[in-house]
């Protein structure tokens, strides 16, 4: 076990500082190809497309004794192979495989890509015509940057083909579609100083409950409209580099904008939050994947703050920190109400909380949120409410997901809906947990607590609620303890 774990720890040490490429264990064909498999941090991944039944075979370096598929409710079941295992994945989706002594193995069968752009046509800009550098070698930020703004002016598609474009900050303006060809990484500078701070502010760290988290970020849209960013490419923060420096830089920030699409491409190794939605509406995310270094503090998945009509749909997510946490944090002088949020069919991993409202609740309400066909493979929290600023969460919905373990942080339970006074006290009413299932008991119990008689939780609704394979019918059964301010919980067995 000592060899396994140190070899291990190189591995990922080397994959951290970029020196790992030669070093990655995992070996994958698909239909009898020899796939690229790459890594970020302590994790490998390999994107392919799916058309019908498609043979998979994953091998490394030392025998693979078993390897867990997940989700394991839909998993479909492997078998031994020449060195290694192998599975037929019939559609797309997202599986990982665990195995004893191994990084984790991202398995993305995406669906086959239509309607790619093609350079040569009068709306496409091939960002190699602007003296672009593609080898990853020297800053480009200044070219790259003309090119979108010459995009912008045009309402055209600046296409990136595969190569590796280093740059700081990008300012993607409306009227503009990114386009990332497979192989291509747009890669964030590893020094603070290439990620500039919003005019009058300062990178300072987060003195007050989120609205100085973070001014910075690898890919601005600011004040912006009709937004797409897709491709089978990549977007590669500055991650621990950058954090080590003291900077909090971001992989995307939607600030102040509408009609924003970010489909397909990966978002990866942020130096904080990897994607920030920020007073916008009418935003989507569909099949993106983040995975994010779980060594750097901080890396949320995607936060959609004082937002509205946002959908986050197909994703993938390996994060230290919340996957999905909706707030209102006034970053940047900007506030006001969420509504109508929704995140579906994602895969999640996380050190911390999976599905999350809050901590930062400075609007006046966060309603109307639903979290729907979700599965968690790890998570210290599947569902936190944390109410902490003073707002009023209701309708918030959590239908159909599922649970398959616990990382050993600090909570390690399923359910933690709290209230408490820091800039100001809030409520919390109208809360359904519909047909979720536990695969596994919690360690700890979970803990609903309101703060006082008037900032309390009322109508929170258990229906069909499973646990360790039995549906629970009372908060004693289910390992959920209450305070004197909740009232309203109630349980309901099967349909």
């Amino acid at each position: 076990m000592k060899t396994t774990f140190l070899s291990l720890l190189l591995w990922a040490t080397l994959t951290a500082a970029g020196l790992g490429a030669a070093a990655a264990p995992w070996r994958v064909t698909v239909g009898g190809r020899v796939a690229d498999v790459a890594q970020i941090a302590d994790v490998c991944y390999v994107r392919f497309p799916v058309t019908g039944p498609t043979a998979v075979e994953f091998a490394a370096d030392k025998p693979i004794s078993t390897a867990i598929l997940s989700p394991t409710a839909s998993a479909p079941a492997t078998r031994p192979s020449t060195g290694g295992k192998s599975v037929e994945i019939d559609r797309p989706r997202h599986l990982v495989v665990t195995a004893p002594g191994l990084p984790r193995l991202f398995l993305f069968a995406e669906p086959p890509e239509t309607g790619a752009p093609r350079p040569g046509d009068a709306s496409v800009l091939n960002v190699l015509d602007y003296g672009v550098d593609a080898t990853g070698t020297a800053l480009q930020t200044a070219k790259l940057q003309q090119a979108l703004d010459e995009a912008s002016a045009r309402h055209a598609t600046l296409y990136f083909p595969a190569g590796t474009y280093l740059s700081g900050t990008l300012q993607v303006k409306s009227h503009t579609t990114v386009y990332l060809a497979a192989g291509a990484r747009l890669q964030g500078s590893s020094q603070r100083a290439d990620y500039p701070p919003w005019p009058g502010r300062a990178e300072a760290g987060d003195g007050n409950n989120g609205e100085n988290f973070s001014f910075t970020q690898l890919i601005l849209v600011n004040r912006a409209e009709d937004v797409r960013i897709a491709g089978r490419g990549e977007i590669r923060g500055g991650g621990a580099a950058v954090r080590n420096q003291g900077g909090r830089a971001r992989v995307l920030c939607i600030r102040d904008s509408r009609t924003v699409q970010v489909e397909d491409v990966m978002l990866n190794d942020a130096s904080a939050w990897n994607t920030h939605v920020l007073y916008s509406e009418d935003i989507s995310f569909r099949r993106v994947k983040l995975l994010n270094d779980r060594t750097v503090g901080n890396t949320d998945g995607i936060d959609p703050d004082s937002s509205r009509r946002v959908r986050i749909e197909g994703g993938f997510f390996y994060c230290s920190d919340d996957c999905v946490a909706i707030k209102s944090t006034h970053n940047g002088g900007l506030l006001r109400d969420v509504e109508d949020i929704v995140v579906r069919d994602c895969v999640m991993l996380t050190k911390k909380s999976a599905m999350k409202l809050g901590t930062e609740t400075k609007a006046a309400f966060q309603r109307d949120v639903r979290f729907e066909n979700n599965d968690v493979i790890e998570a210290d929290r599947f569902f936190t409410l944390y109410c902490y600023d003073g707002a009023t969460f209701e309708r918030v919905q959590f239908i159909n997901n599922r649970l398959e373990s616990t990382f050993p942080d600090s909570k390690r339970c399923a359910f933690h809906f709290q209230i408490k006074r820091r800039s100001g006290a809030g409520h919390m009413r109208d809360i359904l947990v519909q047909d979720c299932v536990l695969s596994v008991r919690p360690p700890q119990e979970s803990e609903l607590a309101g703060l006082d008689a008037e900032h309390a939780i009322s109508g929170v609704r258990f229906e069909n609620l499973t646990v360790a394979g039995k549906v629970v019918t009372s908060a004693a059964e289910a390992g959920i303890r209450t305070n004197g301010f909740v009232s309203g919980v109630t349980f309901a067995g099967g349909k």
